[in-house]
């Protein structure tokens, strides 16, 4: 009996706990449920007082707008108001001879009277508008004011994303001209911006740059012009006029409050880049770091002088070498040596080496008030603020590894939309030539070669003496690959040549020159083909690892 009490007694707390955790679980979830509908009243309570303060400004304008024209309409039935007297001294003092002329017991005036009718004429004209400047020139009374405010817009996800389309619309002509200029800064086709590097240096030497820059920018808006008249239909690439929609319906109430989420995030993190970079430049002139400030005067200092001392030619010269220099060749450097970046690069270092608010004042905040953690910012800051603090190599291969991995997804994006491609995983990519074995000396083609994880892919290049057409791009999927091998189409070029040969399923042979590295080249895809498992593959990676026969 006392077993049996034992278990029921057992039994009974499991029953009342199981029940208190049901119990707690539909309490969790009507928690949940009231969160919602608490989020979504807010949000129609929001709506509603927004619609209601519309309204209201819309009530205020129109009583407004009715003052106005009342105020105005008696105005004008005054007989000696400013109104009346515009009105007639408008019509140039005419009402006096007009008055005269409509009399018919009055006489015409003789000819010789026609001069001084014109001197009249022209001295009440004069008056007119003398007296209708100075009516200008009167203070209003605010009721006599119309006041215009801007309809504040009700949050809206369609209205949001419509802007966010009209944006990237706009900015689609700015976007291209920048990846352009971008094109040519960082050396992506040598021969064209090697040609306007030595022209753009050429007009500084003869002093004419900005000349010819605002007779093109005349030019361009010339054509425009003439673009809009309908005389041509060739469009400027990335112009579109073509009407902007959203095309898709409100979202609910939880996307609404997740979008505000979003942006509040955005504007919160845009603000704090936009303070720090405030607060440095404020440091700057502030002397906060000794050092950089020294080299702005110094700089300034030699300019100045250099300025006053050096002919207007010479001034112009050496700014736009300089300034070729820095967009051309030192920029290119820096940007692919991080290391030669890191240790020569003025500008952004001494940007770099300046305090924000923050880093001030953990310099100079007690260590023992503000704990381990303060501490380790003001080292962090004073490491910042001296002259050699900046640890060049580390520095260096942070950004190294990081401008690697930027490039990447950039042409993993751009194999995205060039080729259609939904997921892409770039494997590699080498400049090289697409050539014509019926021409192998002038019917080629200049591009690149993308090696992902299941295709092969031949971009052309879009320089400045050829446009790249969709009929030149090549997609070729490795299953579809015979044989891959080593070529030497041109007999006299150095060594065992710098092509390759790939062989198609269908015996159509698709060949790339001009690879610098085709032995790496060659290997990786070598690599990839036998990674899935195909023959080429293989046989390709086979070849490579064989010892080479003697003769």
């Amino acid at each position: 009996m006392s077993a049996a009490g034992g278990g029921t007694g057992d039994a009974a707390p499991d029953k009342r706990s199981s029940s208190a955790g049901l119990s707690n679980e539909i309490f969790e979830q009507q928690l949940a449920q009231l969160e919602d509908q608490l989020v979504d009243a807010m949000m129609g309570k929001q709506a509603m007082e927004d619609e209601v303060a519309r309204l209201k400004e819309r009530t205020h304008e129109l009583e407004n707008q009715l003052a106005v024209a009342l105020s105005s309409s008696e105005a004008a039935a005054q007989p000696n108001s400013p109104a009346q007297r515009a009105r007639t001294s408008t019509v140039g003092g005419r009402g006096v001879l007009d008055a005269s002329a409509s009399d018919s017991t009055q006489p015409k005036r003789p000819s010789s009277l026609t001069l001084s009718a014109r001197v009249a004429q022209l001295q009440a004209n004069i008056i007119g508008q003398w007296r209708i400047f100075l009516d200008d020139l009167k203070e209003e009374q605010e009721d006599d004011m119309v006041v215009v405010t801007a309809e504040p817009d009700v949050l809206s996800m369609k209205l949001l994303k419509l802007n966010v389309a009209r944006f990237r619309a706009a900015f689609r002509p700015i976007k291209f001209t920048i990846d352009l200029v971008s094109h040519v800064l960082t050396w992506s086709n040598p021969a064209a911006t090697a040609i306007i590097c030595v022209t753009m240096w050429l007009l500084v030497l003869s002093g004419i740059l900005i000349p010819v820059l605002l007779l093109a920018m005349a030019g361009f808006l010339t054509y425009m012009y003439y673009l809009e008249a309908g005389v041509t239909k060739l469009r400027p690439f990335g112009y579109t006029d073509e009407p902007v929609h959203s095309g898709e319906p409100d979202p609910s109430m939880r996307d609404r409050v997740t979008l505000m989420l979003s942006i509040a995030r955005r504007v919160q993190n845009l603000l704090g880049d936009v303070a720090t970079v405030l607060e440095k430049l404020a440091n700057l002139v502030t002397w906060k770091n000794p050092t950089v400030t020294r080299k702005l005067r110094n700089m300034l200092l030699i300019g100045g002088i250099g300025m006053l001392v050096l002919p207007d030619y010479w001034i112009g010269f050496l700014v736009g070498t300089n300034v070729c220099l820095q967009l051309f060749v030192l920029k290119h450097l820096f940007r692919k040596f991080p290391k030669l970046r890191a240790k020569y690069d003025t500008v952004p270092n001494m940007f770099a080496a300046l305090p924000s608010a923050a880093d001030v004042a953990a310099i100079h905040a007690p260590t023992g008030a503000s704990g381990s953690r303060s501490a380790t910012i003001a080292a962090d800051a004073a490491s910042l603020m001296s002259e050699d603090g900046i640890s060049l190599d580390g520095r260096a291969d942070a950004e190294a590894a990081e401008l690697k991995q930027s490039k990447k997804h950039r042409k993993e994006h751009l194999l995205r939309d060039q080729f259609g491609f939904e997921n892409v995983e770039l494997i590699g990519n080498w400049r090289c030539a697409l050539l014509n074995k019926a021409s192998k000396y002038t019917g080629h083609r200049q591009g690149k070669l993308y090696l992902t994880a299941r295709h092969l892919c031949f971009d052309p290049a879009s320089g400045f003496f050829s446009s790249a057409s969709e009929k030149d791009k090549l997609l070729i999927d490795l299953a579809d690959i015979v044989t891959i091998r080593k070529a030497k189409p041109i007999s006299f070029s150095p060594g065992d040549g710098f092509s390759i040969e790939v062989i198609l399923s269908d015996s159509h042979s698709i060949l790339f020159g001009a690879l610098v590295r085709r032995d790496v080249t060659f290997e990786t895809i070598a690599k990839q083909g036998a990674s899935l498992a195909l023959d080429w593959g293989t046989a390709a990676l086979a070849s490579i690892q064989e010892p080479p026969k003697s003769k």
